[in-house]
């Protein structure tokens, strides 16, 4: 399962930024994108049992990207988010992880209705 094995090697799992956008390296495939082709970023919680996993899925139109607080580069990720796309609440991350152990999903962005 995705989870697990990133679990296990955290060094195969990693968010490169840039001023055009992102590059996800998740063992040997690389996913590249454009801040500007994002159409929908959602934000989800995984219960696994002892802890719980905070993901982002970021959405173009050919495209859907998953990334785990896990990833390396998570913390500039967030940072630069907020930055590219200001009308997302600044807590959205503590929304997420409240109640713990709690599937939970919430939309962020969606450019169709910006």
């Amino acid at each position: 399962m995705f989870w697990n094995k990133l679990k296990k090697n955290k060094a195969f799992a990693k968010i490169e930024l840039t001023d055009l956008g992102l590059q996800v390296s998740y063992y040997d495939e690389i996913t590249k994108v454009f801040w500007d082709e994002i159409i929908i970023l959602k934000a989800f919680k995984i219960d696994n049992l002892v802890v719980d996993d905070i993901c982002l899925e970021i959405q173009t139109d050919n495209k859907v990207v998953v990334v785990s607080e896990e990833f390396e580069g998570w913390s500039e990720l967030l940072i630069k988010i907020l930055d590219k796309f200001p009308m997302i609440s600044k807590d959205w991350e503590s929304n997420i992880a409240f109640p713990p152990f709690e599937r939970k999903e919430m939309e962020l962005y969606n450019a169709s209705r910006e």
